[in-house]
């Protein structure tokens, strides 16, 4: 292998262990466009529009007034992912009030009612108020009276099954993130003790060094005073040892700030 091979090698390993780095530095980096609360936002959304083609697909006749309808159905959820302020119970009016232009009178699209199984799903994942899930659950029932008032060969029995299966979903799911933000919390918590306690322990260790240190360079001190005119070699040894035990100490100190930092 040439010399400048050798040379060459090196720098190609740091600029690649460089690079790692930074690749894993943006892996970490938490981006404030990707959050939970915006990907739940667009999967409800997809969802949604899946469930939007179904439900057009029924009818025999689509007019500007069922795609506008289902779009604002759909970006319902997008607006609701990109803004808390948004509230999550307009997504589910606003499934409510598709089912209801989808199925006016002399049209029937019985495949809109997953809107609503959807969006109490969402609300129920995302309301912290649960007075207004309870208020939505009750409401969706009146979603499903449209097939019972109209005499309909609606099936509304199995669909107060799925909109009872939509609210449990969101429930387990609201409750889930409840328990794991608590278990982050706590974790949290676990782990400022931890360092306290391990500070509180390494400061107890730095004063016993230096307590006991210092007590013997005094005593070295003292008896090297003592001794300066009557015996030069025992002062020359014990300030020697004074020196020895003070220059232990510091690299002590210096250990112990070292682990700090690195810590």
């Amino acid at each position: 292998m040439h010399q400048a091979d050798s040379q060459y090698l090196p720098r190609v390993g740091v600029r690649c262990g460089r690079t790692l780095a930074t690749v894993r530095a943006m892996a970490n980096r938490s981006s404030p466009w990707f959050s939970e609360r915006r990907v739940f936002g667009v999967v409800a959304a997809l969802a949604a529009a899946v469930i939007g083609v179904v439900s057009v697909a029924d009818l025999d006749t689509v007019g500007a007034g069922d795609v506008a309808v289902v779009a604002a159905g759909v970006g319902s959820y997008v607006v609701n992912g990109a803004f808390t302020r948004f509230p999550a119970w307009a997504t589910f009016g606003l499934a409510c009030a598709t089912v209801v232009v989808l199925n006016a009178p002399d049209r029937e699209a019985e495949s809109a009612m997953f809107f609503v199984v959807l969006a109490l799903a969402y609300l129920a994942l995302n309301e912290p108020r649960r007075l207004i899930v309870l208020g939505c659950g009750v409401g969706a029932l009146a979603a499903a009276g449209i097939g019972v008032a109209r005499e309909t060969d609606w099936t509304w029995q199995y669909w107060v099954i799925g909109f009872a299966f939509g609210w449990g979903f969101g429930e387990l799911g609201y409750h889930f993130r409840l328990a794991r933000d608590e278990l982050a919390s706590t974790r949290a918590l676990i782990a400022d003790q931890a360092a306290l306690n391990e500070r509180q322990r390494i400061a107890r260790d730095v004063h016993d060094v230096l307590g006991h240190s210092l007590i013997i360079v005094m005593l070295q001190l003292t008896a090297a005073r003592h001794l300066l005119h009557r015996d030069p070699e025992k002062t020359d040894a014990a300030l020697a040892d004074a020196e020895r035990v003070a220059r232990e100490s510091l690299n002590q100190v210096r250990r112990t700030l070292g682990m700090l930092r690195s810590g």
